[in-house]
């Protein structure tokens, strides 16, 4: 009699230790996003937006925006333009997995990779994830996705009204998404309409241009949209707000001041 409780009670205490492991972590019904420090080397900057649904992880993508803040890698290809980007479709439908794999485990944190990023624990992957679920857990880590720079996901285009006297016109994109600008092309075109970073024939105005945006992407991440309180201009159009930066800025400090307010009017 002793030893048939004995086998219950082991079984009960059993079944409860499976249930317990077994059960779903409980999230705030909130948004998070989280996005890459900088772009990889292919020019490609991964981010994650995860939407919860009843206390659960409903809805993620892994995704990443392009260095020419015109597209991201899902949106090309939905698109029909992953040939425009040379984007891997085999790694991309393996991102995807990845996305699916941890709505299932409900925990970015139950996945272990190898040295190189890799994991085995979804079928079907082969390629470096780890960024993407490291990505997740600083997303959910940090809490609600509340940056609010930019109401909306969207592209801000501006171009200037006139040629300089050197015959440049100064253009700029900015691809919001999360409430915060994580892409930004800053440049200029001449009169036949070439870009004047990939003619790539005054190595220090690229440079310096790279400088500002960066200044803007990355070194005030969350205070973007003051960008025209953070960078003060000089009466002959410089700055000493960003560090490294002498040559004029004025043209492009009216495009994303004029880009920001537009957004904000949306």
């Amino acid at each position: 009699m002793k030893s048939r409780v004995l086998v219950v009670v082991l079984m009960f205490v059993l079944v409860m230790s499976l249930f317990t492991g077994c059960k779903s972590i409980e999230y705030p019904n909130v948004n998070f996003f989280g996005v890459a420090d900088s772009f990889k080397s292919d020019g490609w900057r991964p981010f994650v937006m995860i939407k919860v649904y009843d206390t659960r992880l409903a809805t993620i993508s892994f995704d990443a925006v392009n260095i020419d803040a015109t597209t991201s890698m899902l949106e090309a290809i939905k698109a029909g333009k992953d040939k425009d980007y040379n984007i891997d479709l085999a790694y991309a439908n393996q991102l995807k997995l990845c996305a699916q794999a941890l709505i299932e485990k409900q925990d970015p944190a139950a996945f272990v990779f190898d040295e190189n990023g890799v994991t085995t624990q979804i079928k079907g992957v082969t390629v470096p994830v780890k960024e993407y679920f490291d990505l997740a857990k600083k997303a959910i880590a940090e809490g609600a996705n509340n940056r609010a720079q930019f109401p909306n996901d969207q592209i801000l285009t501006e171009t200037a009204t006139a040629f300089d006297k050197d015959g440049w016109k100064r253009t700029m994109t900015i691809y919001a998404k999360g409430g915060i600008a994580i892409a930004a092309n800053f440049d200029a075109i001449n009169k036949a309409g070439e870009s004047r970073n990939k003619l790539n024939v005054d190595t220090d105005w690229i440079a310096q241009n790279k400088l500002i945006e960066d200044f803007f992407l990355f070194d005030k991440v969350n205070e973007q949209k003051f960008f025209s309180k953070l960078v003060t201009l000089l009466p002959d159009g410089t700055t000493g707000s960003i560090p490294g930066v002498t040559m004029k800025v004025k043209d492009i400090y009216d495009l994303v001041v004029k880009s920001i307010l537009s957004a904000t009017l949306r």
